[in-house]
C-alpha cells in the first residue's frame, strides 16, 4: 500500500516512521500478520485524534464516530475508557472497516479489527498504552489492534 495512491501528503510530516518501533520487537508478534506500514505509524503517533467507519452490528448501516488511535511497539490499537462501546461491538460483529485518517495526513484504509480479549495480551499492550491505569483497562476496556489491508 502506497501513501500517495490513498493519501494528500502534508509537508509538515517528516521522517515518516522515524521514532517507530518495529512491529518484529513485540513480545505478541504475530506471524501471520503483516507489520503495519512505517507512514501509517508515523501520522498516527503525530495525530490520534481518526475517525472510524463500522457496520452496525444490528443494523447492518455503516456508523462513522471519531476515536483515537494508539500506537505502540509498531502496531495500531483502538481502545476507549472502560465501559461498553458500540463500535466495539460492531468490530465484534463484522472486523472489516475503514480508517480515516483526517489530520496533518488524510485518506481512508481499508482495514480488519482483531479484537484481543485474551487477559495476558491486554495486560501486556495496557501496560504499554495506559501504564498508569492499567489495572482498570485490562478488565473493562475495549481493545480493537488494527490490520490495514496489504
Amino acid at each position: 500500500m502506497e501513501a500517495s495512491s490513498l493519501f494528500r501528503f502534508n509537508p509538515g510530516l517528516r521522517g515518516w516512521g522515524a521514532n517507530v518501533t518495529k512491529r518484529a520487537q513485540r513480545d505478541t508478534y504475530r506471524e501471520d500478520v503483516a507489520p503495519a506500514p512505517h507512514w501509517i505509524l508515523d501520522a498516527v503517533a503525530r495525530n490520534r485524534t481518526i475517525d472510524i467507519t463500522t457496520t452496525g452490528a444490528r443494523s447492518g448501516r455503516p456508523r462513522r464516530i471519531e476515536t483515537w488511535a494508539w500506537v505502540a511497539d509498531g502496531a495500531v490499537y483502538l481502545t476507549g475508557t472502560p465501559g461498553r462501546r458500540d463500535w466495539y461491538a460492531n468490530l465484534k460483529a463484522n472486523p472489516d472497516f475503514t480508517f480515516h485518517l483526517k489530520r496533518g495526513m488524510q485518506g481512508d484504509l481499508p482495514a480488519k479489527a482483531r479484537t484481543i480479549e485474551d487477559p495476558k495480551e491486554r495486560r501486556a499492550i495496557f501496560e504499554r498504552l495506559r501504564p498508569e491505569q492499567v489495572d482498570a483497562w485490562t478488565a473493562g476496556a475495549p481493545l480493537v489492534e488494527v490490520e490495514f489491508a496489504g
